[in-house]
């Protein structure tokens, strides 16, 4: 027996054990049902080999077996199975916004050689066809192709779709301008990225999506279930889950359930979940596309010698029949469809065709067989009033395949990751400019027509990196090139824009730059040049947050420097940390009041007078026993001695003596990535998708690096800590004396060796004395936080193959653990993975570096270089620790979370002009941030509307922070009032409607997002 396919081989080892555990519990019945699992595997395998030039993600899990052979079946499903089906085929095409090739190059069908795809062709081909017959049916999802295609087509087949629309023929799932993941994206880019769809679908269709369509993302978030649900939709599909998961559910029956996320908002925010049965594909053989498929088509002529329609219809209606053993209803729903679809509509629809006629004009087939959309069949589903279980928590991680972990793309791509979450970042601060430029009352000289192709500009680039095959780091690395272009010309339209209001603003003419934090000062040349030639440089600080003190850092050449406030006073809380010569940062702190911006001057201080003292005392820890503390206020004080490279923290509440103290070791470890070298080595390589540490590391990681020794900058607004790591780690440790209750965690990971030809995943590890007992919480993509425990899973009892990969989970905002008094929180600066693999201790993944592909599709091992084309690449990432009592460690982590959120944007000038005007937006102050756990958002969404959100951070009520009237609430995307959305929405569990009946009202609950328009009249030019 020869299985080809290294998948296969890890699906049959894998089905093997489950079987043999079978017979020892239960009989020899069992041994019957691997006979059939064996049969099926050697069948996929053989598909998969003759299918493989298509290109398309590996969807490999275990197969169905006949549902009658799992002896948990009740044979009440078997009987019920035997009645009338009813059966709803939705034809679809899954069109990655990126992946093997570029976003353009999917539409326009370029490079054939890589993949056979054209977005154009599909889209032409399937409306020709719903337009000549109006029983067929079509859903699609991704608007980022779909307006791309709409933008070139007339007038007259705009009216055709939108008749098609109308009629129900044409239905749009999701209506985001991608599928988003759904591990790596944050929860502000996923509301945005679908906002923009649904902005597109209400303009040129008038209609409002229901249906939630996540079939490709590789694992499911509750965070993703909450967001749906607050959009409206009744339903969510999808499609991958862990194997044992999906093993468990097809016993139970519950591949359907009722998702109600744990976000404290009442049940009205449920969603029912739906887990296609064979991925995103069409029945197994019954793939009919012109390019991608190699299954027989249908022949209805006895005449003809290939005559098969019989034999066809059924063994179509048998496969459905063992479907529907493993759900609820004799309604059942199939796609039919996969990757880049129906080119040749016409052919896949005149087989489906052929088969569906068949089937219902033959009654001894008990079924009746239709072209449908998912929100047909989920009314249909709705009507019958079933008993669905329901799910709480999510859907991570996601194996495919005992040893086949997806928990490596949580970290993979670590530069496109923090690019994404940084240009983020920046489009929400631009957003909000824009938004209150808008509300200003007085003239101002900005063409407002130019400003929204702006802000769609960057809204377009930040939801295409939302893809699940972009942020996520699994795409080819042209195609990431490509990704991080998109965010480059973003950020380049963000700083010419914000150039044009601040210029209107304070009635001048500079021209402005950005300098990233994590380049050097050499690079950030409107600095290094302007200083090094005397000269002053301006900054224009522009918070968008609430207000607060906050911290500005600056690149510089040197440290004789003066910063000057707009009052012309000297900022005297200031200090500059030279790494090396001409290579500084200045960091100065001062009071920020919310949507202000402020100016201020950097001087060249050649008298010498004015010189600040940027260079502080260089103390290096007593060694041994003996421990230096650093003391911030309000009780906040670090000690360690760089011997042991242990650290103490304590934090209070306050200056009273209500404190706390943990312990802590920091280090930096790494894992060796798993490779298959011989035939004889079990398969499933560690690669873009995969986490995999191989036989070594399985359960453990080795030292990365070790501790040499440490240094001390002490400061009057920053103390900074160097960690000496050697060449491959450079670590700084940043208490803000402002900021006395988290520690700015800093890390330069150099490149990542690899001359042993094995690959290597960097952690950063996190060993406490705090007593968690296997528990742990990872946030949901930054909304609630979700309980982890380890070698634990809720719905079903885990065989842990993977002691590691298996345990990680995704972080986009913060990762803790807790005993019964204290808390340690780690915040991170972009996605990543992380878990808590043993008492007391927290792990994140911080870089990786892979040398062979782990065949889920890309092709590719994830070796990227740096800008040299040599070395691995480099990279610098933030993380924040916080240390407190557990009662009060909520408020910090969210607050911390909010700052990080909307830091302070600063924009340089190296003009001669002296404005010193501060900016503040004083008719404005109504919709500013009060405190720092609510949280506003604000975007155009339209030339005479503001959309308006805002997020309650804390855990306990607060109210709407406007004086002013906001009219009705609406749904996320204000595609809706929010009172139509609720009398529409169909509800799975009962609840007694009152948690929406203050819609009208100001009380935000906890994590809960309100969303409004304001109305206003915009003057421009």
């Amino acid at each position: 027996m020869c299985i080809r396919d290294r998948s296969t081989w890890g699906i049959l080892s894998g089905s093997l054990k489950t079987v043999i555990k079978m017979v020892r519990l239960r009989d020899a019945k069992a041994f019957v049902a691997f006979l059939v699992v064996l049969s099926v595997v050697l069948a996929q395998d053989r598909v998969f080999r003759k299918t493989k030039p298509t290109y398309g993600k590996t969807r490999f899990f275990l197969p169905v077996p006949p549902s009658s052979l799992f002896l948990s079946q009740t044979e009440e499903a078997t009987h019920r199975c035997e009645g009338k089906l009813d059966i709803h085929l939705v034809p679809h095409s899954h069109d990655d916004v990126g992946w093997l090739k570029t976003f353009d190059e999917y539409y326009w069908g370029a490079k054939y050689d890589i993949q056979r795809a054209g977005v154009q062709y599909i889209l032409d081909s399937v409306i020709r066809e719903l337009k000549d017959d109006p029983k067929k049916k079509f859903v699609y999802c991704e608007i980022a192709f779909f307006k791309k295609w709409w933008l070139r087509q007339s007038n007259q087949t705009h009216e055709v779709v939108r008749n098609l629309v109308k009629n129900g023929q044409l239905e749009f799932v999701n209506g985001g301008y991608v599928m988003n993941d759904e591990a790596t994206c944050y929860y502000e880019d996923i509301i945005d990225q679908i906002t923009i769809g649904h902005m597109f679908l209400l303009r040129e269709f008038g209609i409002k999506p229901t249906i939630g369509w996540q079939l490709d993302p590789f694992g499911h978030s509750s965070g993703m279930a909450a967001i749906d649900a607050q959009f409206g939709f009744n339903a969510m599909f999808f499609s991958r889950i862990d194997y044992q998961d999906k093993i468990q559910r097809q016993k139970d029956r519950s591949l359907e359930a009722v998702w109600i996320p744990p976000t404290s908002q009442g049940l009205e925010r449920q969603i029912l979940a739906h887990l296609t049965y064979n991925m995103y594909e069409a029945p197994d053989s019954f793939c009919f596309d012109d390019l991608l498929c190699e299954d027989q088509p249908i022949v209805d002529d006895p005449e003809d010698p290939a005559y098969n329609i019989v034999e066809r219809a059924t063994t179509f209606i048998d496969y459905f029949r063992k479907m529907c053993r493993d759900y609820r209803s004799n309604t059942l729903f199939h796609t039919m469809g996969s990757d880049f679809q129906y080119s040749n509509a016409q052919k896949n629809f005149k087989n489906i065709e052929l088969l569906v006629n068949y089937i219902n004009s033959h009654t001894e087939f008990n079924a009746e067989v239709r072209l449908s959309t998912p929100s047909t069949y989920i009314q249909a589903i709705y009507d019958q009033k079933l008993d669905h279980p329901n799910k709480t928590g999510d859907y991570f991680p996601y194996a495919d395949v005992p040893s086949g972990y997806w928990t490596g793309y949580f970290t993979s791509r670590p530069a496109l990751k923090g690019l994404v979450r940084e240009v983020g970042r920046l489009a929400q601060a631009f957003k909000k400019l824009v938004s209150l430029v808008m509300l200003q009352k007085e003239q101002l000289k900005v063409n407002l027509t130019t400003v929204l192709k702006a802000v769609e500009k960057v809204e377009e680039a930040m939801a295409i990196n939302q893809h699940h095959d972009a942020v996520t780091g699994t795409a080819k690395q042209l195609v990431t090139d490509d990704y991080v272009r998109m965010l480059a010309e973003a950020e380049t339209v963000v700083l010419n824009t914000t150039t044009s209001i601040l210029n209107s603003l304070s009635n001048s003419s500079e021209t402005y730059s950005f300098c990233r934090w994590n380049e050097s000062a050499v690079n950030c040349s409107v600095t290094a040049d302007t200083l090094a030639n005397n000269k002053s440089i301006h900054l224009k600080v522009f918070n968008p947050g609430h207000t607060r003190i906050a911290t500005v850092r600056v690149k510089v050449p040197y440290g004789n420097i003066t910063v000057i406030g707009a009052k012309g006073t000297e900022i005297a809380e200031a200090d500059v940390f030279c790494v090396s010569e001409k290579n500084c940062e200045l960091f100065f702190e001062d009071n920020f009041e919310s949507y202000s911006i402020q100016e201020y001057e950097i001087r060249p201080d050649m008298s010498g007078n004015k010189t600040i003292e940027r260079t502080p005392t260089r103390r290096k820890p007593r060694s041994g026993a003996e421990k230096l503390e650093i003391k911030l206020s309000n009780g906040f004080s670090v000690s360690f001695s760089d011997s042991s490279n242990e650290f103490e923290v304590t934090s209070c509440e306050g200056e009273s003596q209500n404190c706390v103290t943990t312990k802590l070791v920091l280090s930096y470890r790494y894992y060796i990535s798993y490779v298959r070298k011989t035939r004889d080595d079990p398969p499933q390589n560690s690669g873009a998708y995969v986490f995999r540490p191989n036989e070594a590391t399985i359960d453990h990681s080795l030292v990365y690096a070790y501790l040499k020794g440490a240094l001390i900058y002490e400061g009057s607004a920053v103390i900074q800590i160097y960690l000496d790591f050697g060449q491959a780690i450079n670590c700084t440790l940043r208490l803000y004396k402002s900021q006395p209750d988290n520690i700015e965690l800093e890390t330069f990971i150099n490149s990542i060796p690899v001359g042993n030809r094995e690959g290597k995943e960097v952690v950063l590890e996190v060993r406490s004395d705090i007593g968690n007992n296997d528990i742990f919480y990872t946030d949901s993509n930054g909304l609630h936080m979700e309980k982890r425990k380890l070698n634990f899973r809720e719905d079903w009892d885990l065989e842990i193959t993977q002691p590691v990969a298996g345990n990680y989970y995704p972080i986009t905002s913060a990762i803790y653990i807790e005993d019964a008094e204290r808390r340690l929180t780690i915040l991170n600066d972009r996605a990543q993975g992380g878990a808590s693999l043993s008492p007391g201790q927290i792990e994140i993944m911080i870089h990786r570096r892979t040398l062979a592909d782990d065949a889920k599709g890309v092709e590719e091992p994830l070796n990227e270089l740096d800008l040299d084309g040599k070395s691995g690449l480099r990279q610098r990432v933030r993380h924040y620790l916080t240390f407190g009592k557990k009662a009060t460690a909520d408020g910090t982590q969210r607050r911390i979370q909010n700052e990080i959120d909307q830091p302070l944007v600063v924009f340089i000038s190296n003009s001669t002009n002296e404005t010193n005007k501060n900016i503040s937006f004083v008719g404005q102050k109504s919709f500013s941030e009060p405190e720092p756990l609510l949280k506003v958002f604000m975007k155009p969404w339209n030339a005479s509307h503001i959309l308006y959100r805002v997020q309650n951070l804390a855990s306990s009520p607060r109210d709407v922070p406007i004086e002013q009237s906001l009219g009705q609430e609406r749904t996320l995307s204000g595609n809706s009032l929010m009172s139509e959305m609720m009398a529409a929405k169909l509800r799975w569990v009962d609840f007694n409607g009152t948690s929406c009946e203050n819609a009208n009202g100001t009380t935000i609950r906890p994590l809960e997002i309100k969303t409004y328009l304001l109305e206003l009249n915009a003057k421009s030019d």
